[in-house]
């Protein structure tokens, strides 16, 4: 990933993953009903590095991100 990018995911009645690599920083939005998105990634922010936006919705279901 070289640039910016956004990523929007629905997860309803199941789960969603995803997987980035290490060399990204992560900005989430989120909305859960009776569900969670959750950032599984022991990384903090890198400087200079491009962005993943995340935008998630999770109903009965979940968004991990690892």
């Amino acid at each position: 990933i070289k640039n910016d990018c956004y990523i929007e995911v629905v997860a309803a009645f199941g789960g969603v993953e995803i997987f980035l690599p290490d060399n990204v920083n992560l900005e989430i939005e989120s909305t859960a009903i009776f569900g969670e998105t959750e950032n599984k990634r022991p990384i903090a922010h890198i400087e200079n590095a491009p962005t993943v936006f995340v935008r998630s919705f999770a109903v009965f279901g979940g968004v991990d991100i690892k």
